[in-house]
């Protein structure tokens, strides 16, 4: 009989993530509207739906780490993307783990920021008081 040692998964790794709904979403949202992004909203099926529920916690920190080559276009639209979406689906609620504090994160990082007009968007479209900044402590 052997015995073996049980090595618990990274918590700052990506390895296990199954990322490749996100890598599909950019590619999907990259030159939309945000009306356009709120028709894709309403038409994400179960299996996409059910792939974004684990990602909707991450920590900040991997979503940057993973996502710092975008541009401001394709931040701004995931900030969209991410803010109806947990609107729309109870399952993708997330608070202040909401992945479009962290795209905001890069778009200040890119000395860039939300129009007021995005802004109000945002507030419309959303009852998650954290986004886009986060926490304010």
């Amino acid at each position: 009989m052997t015995i073996e040692q049980w090595q618990p998964e990274s918590e700052s790794g990506d390895n296990a993530i199954d990322f490749s709904i996100v890598e599909w979403l950019i590619g999907q949202i990259s030159d939309s509207s945000q009306e356009q992004i709120l028709l894709l909203v309403q038409q994400l099926e179960i299996d996409q739906q059910q792939a974004l529920t684990p990602l909707m916690q991450l920590k900040q920190e991997l979503w940057i780490e993973r996502y710092r080559q975008l541009n401001a276009t394709q931040c701004k639209n995931l900030i969209f993307f991410f803010t109806a979406a947990e609107s729309a689906y109870a399952a993708l609620t997330a608070n202040e783990h909401s992945p479009a504090i962290a795209f905001n994160q890069l778009l200040k990082s890119m000395q860039q920021k939300l129009s007021q007009q995005e802004l109000l968007w945002i507030r419309s479209n959303s009852q998650n008081r954290y986004i886009p900044n986060g926490k304010i402590f």
